[in-house]
């Protein structure tokens, strides 16, 4: 579970590389901001050889041992029911916080986390149409992913020494932060998963 563990924080940070990347793509022709690409693909590339041989480590490794009991269909029901509720009734319980404060990063994070947990629980599930909180998840998904996104790229900018180039960056990232962040604000006034924390 260890080796689980460091493979996540390595690919997280691979992909924290990726979004930096793709973010100053768009300062071409700009030496600052080669340099930068360059030394962070080197970074990104180490990382990601890190992360196979990681993920080499825990193949190898013999997997979950399950008992048929485990898997009848009343026990997964329970387990799923359970499941559903946890996430539901933290996401409700962490919702006003974030909602009310554009500086809660990290919170912010663990909120998207959650929706994206509840969201691939709910899609286990069989139905012809989408229900109003698997809407809402995905819609609040994509927006704290594109939040989580300009966090990356803002702290990133933050730790680079200071000159005029960068602040700009870092002016355009913030308010483009702060306007995905309104819209969060605006679309998970209603919250239908709440419904869901407080079903038997």
């Amino acid at each position: 579970m260890a080796r689980v563990k460091k493979l996540m924080k390595v690919n997280a940070s691979v992909r924290d590389q990726d979004i930096i990347l793709s973010k100053l793509s768009m300062y071409k022709q700009n030496p600052t901001f080669e340099r930068l690409t360059g030394d962070l693909r080197k970074s990104r590339k180490s990382h990601l050889e890190q992360a196979k041989q990681l993920a080499l480590s825990v193949q190898k490794n013999p997997g979950l041992r399950v008992k048929p009991g485990d898997l009848s269909d009343s026990v997964l029901q329970k387990r799923y029911n359970k499941a559903v509720r946890k996430l539901s009734s933290k996401i409700t319980s962490e919702l006003p916080q974030v909602r009310e404060d554009p500086s809660k990063v990290d919170e912010l994070h663990v909120v998207r986390r959650d929706c994206k947990q509840l969201r691939y629980v709910l899609e286990m599930s069989e139905f012809s149409r989408p229900p109003k909180p698997l809407v809402a998840l995905r819609s609040w998904q994509d927006l704290l992913g594109t939040i989580r996104d300009h966090d990356v790229m803002i702290d990133y900018l933050r730790g680079l020494r200071k000159s005029a180039i960068i602040q700009v960056a870092l002016n355009t990232e913030i308010e483009n932060r702060n306007k995905n962040y309104r819209k969060f604000v605006e679309v998970s006034r209603e919250n239908p998963v709440s419904r869901l924390a407080a079903k038997p």
